[in-house]
């Protein structure tokens, strides 16, 4: 039996400089459904 997957990978924003630690922190955080930013970067979606 052959089996298909498809996965839907998030790339983290390219930055010109290294991400500061507000960066990182903004990205977690819009990752997780646990937080409200989560929900705020998927309003338009």
């Amino acid at each position: 039996m052959k089996y298909s997957y498809k996965f839907k990978i998030n790339k983290m924003k390219t930055f010109k400089n290294e991400p500061t630690q507000d960066d990182l922190d903004n990205h977690a955080n819009q990752l997780n459904p646990n937080n409200d930013e989560y929900w705020h970067s998927r309003e338009n979606n």
